[in-house]
């Protein structure tokens, strides 16, 4: 009976695990569907149907493969979304004649404008490509803001980075399915096997620095801070709630050299644009956690059998007298 009551919780906790991926995982995709017209709008600044003034976007933008990406900077990152070859390309001659106008009207002219004329210009019909316009607009942007060049710069590089990340998407998730689910077990497998409750024990005292075991090795880190949970599914928003807390100064030089081998698989959003540290709770303090733990653990099944021989004893010596 008891072998199966642990089974069952087990499994419990599997399914709680992917229920939560269910959950979830709509509201933390890396990417949301986006279309032409937001596209042409952050890459061009030309707008193919009105827009609010709370409507405008911008950000950079990207073209790979058969996909279109652009940005919606906001505080704490920007929103990635993505948009077909095809859907984009469809309203390229409509972009093209508002730029053909805004190119000869000067009260007009943005950098899109002045990029146009120079890549409209071009002898060379190889260098009429898309990929080219967006090149220029980029060489207007920084002649006409040359101090904003180099920040415009590294969040090119890190969009290039965050889309590069989008391929490593279906190895983050089994990781962090796989080690969730997996956790529970660390712990219910000596109980179902009756090992001694010492080796319980012990595992048990392991668990709290196990479960941060992803964030040190570059799993999710940015959870900690004002961003907030990002970086992967359900794992980021479980240790949203045990954010906080510090760590000793040599824990924090020590895991400043640990590898992050994870990090890889943990997906970005952006460069922020200001964000603040929530703190992250070092080893000892885990390890002080899983102490306690670990002796609630020993102390309450003691206590227990401690407390059913007294009531037998006590049993036993109604029952003798007279």
């Amino acid at each position: 009976m008891r072998r199966k009551l642990l089974i069952a919780v087990g499994l419990a906790l599997n399914v709680a695990v992917i229920g939560g991926f269910l959950a979830l995982v709509e509201r933390m995709a890396p990417y949301q569907p986006g279309n032409a017209e937001d596209f042409w709008h952050v890459a061009l600044g030309v707008d193919l149907s009105p827009r609010a003034k709370e409507d405008r976007m911008w950000g950079h933008v990207s073209v790979q493969d058969d996909w279109f990406f652009y940005e919606s900077q906001h505080l704490h990152g920007a929103t990635l979304y993505r948009v077909s070859e095809s859907e984009a390309l469809a309203r390229f001659p409509a972009v093209l004649d508002i730029l053909d106008v805004q190119s000869f009207d000067p009260a007009r002219q943005k950098d899109a404008a002045r990029a146009y004329r120079t890549w409209i210009l071009a002898r060379d019909e190889s260098t009429r490509g898309l990929q080219t316009l967006l090149e220029q607009v980029a060489d207007e942007r920084a002649e006409r803001v040359p101090d904003a060049s180099v920040g415009w710069a590294y969040g090119e590089i890190a969009l290039q980075e965050r889309i590069f990340k989008l391929h490593f998407l279906p190895a983050g998730l089994v990781f962090e399915m796989l080690y969730l689910g997996a956790l529970p077990w660390f712990v219910l497998v000596p109980c179902i096997r009756r090992r001694s409750r010492w080796r319980v024990a012990l595992r048990v005292a392991l668990v709290p620095l196990l479960f941060f075991l992803p964030a040190y090795l570059g799993y999710c880190r940015w959870t900690f801070t004002s961003i907030g949970p990002s970086g992967g599914v359900l794992y980021p928003w479980l240790l949203h709630y045990v954010t906080g807390g510090k760590m000793f100064r040599v824990e924090g030089v020590v895991l400043d050299w640990v590898p992050q081998f994870l990090e890889p698989i943990s997906q970005d959003f952006g460069c922020p644009m200001i964000y603040s540290g929530w703190g992250m709770r070092g080893p000892t303090v885990l390890l002080s956690y899983g102490a306690v733990a670990a002796a609630f653990t020993l102390v309450v099944p003691w206590l227990w059998r401690r407390w059913q021989r007294r009531r037998r004893a006590l049993d036993g010596f109604l029952m003798g007298t007279p």
